[in-house]
């Protein structure tokens, strides 16, 4: 009997369906693109702004290097007045223009030694900055030796740092 039922049936193997394929994909393959996807414009836009930054500081140190070769070639007061107008342009930049352009004098060494974290300014060989545009002549009392290096190192620490704390300076 057992033989008369398969010959009438004829059953066929078992056939699995097809594998899935790649597409559609699942929703949490859509949310990884995204994220990948976002993450790398992310990091893109970092390295972009990195590389102008990075930019901007060769410019500046560029621009003091042509300023300080001036100086060293042809030490005169015009030199110096050049050299000042530059830190204050970078003051400027950097901090509120309010807190900056009305500081002459004294208070401007005060303020560049605050910012660069020196007393250079005020007692060492900054001091120029603000003797240098009242002499006629040559100037006198330049320590090429001890200003130049003072001047790279505010540069350094002011235009440098990431982070400006301006309450601890002003």
């Amino acid at each position: 009997m057992g033989d008369a039922i398969n010959n009438t049936l004829k059953l066929r193997d078992i056939h699995l369906p097809d594998s899935p394929g790649f597409f559609p994909l699942a929703p949490g393959w859509w949310l990884l693109l995204i994220l990948i996807m976002l993450v790398s414009i992310w990091l893109i836009l970092k390295l972009l702004r990195r590389m102008k930054k990075k930019k901007r500081h060769q410019q500046i140190f560029d621009e003091y290097t042509m300023l300080e070769t001036r100086l060293i070639n042809n030490p005169d007061n015009e030199a110096i007045a050049s050299i000042n107008i530059f830190l204050r342009q970078l003051a400027i930049s950097k901090y509120p223009r309010s807190d900056i352009a009305s500081l002459a004098g004294e208070k401007w060494l005060q303020f560049l030694d605050k910012s660069g974290n020196t007393q250079e300014f005020t007692k060492g060989a900054g001091r120029i900055l603000v003797n240098a545009p009242y002499q006629s002549g040559e100037l006198q009392n330049l320590n090429s030796a001890e200003f130049t290096p003072l001047m790279r190192s505010w540069i350094k620490k002011v235009v440098m740092a990431e982070t400006q704390i301006r309450d601890r300076i002003i």
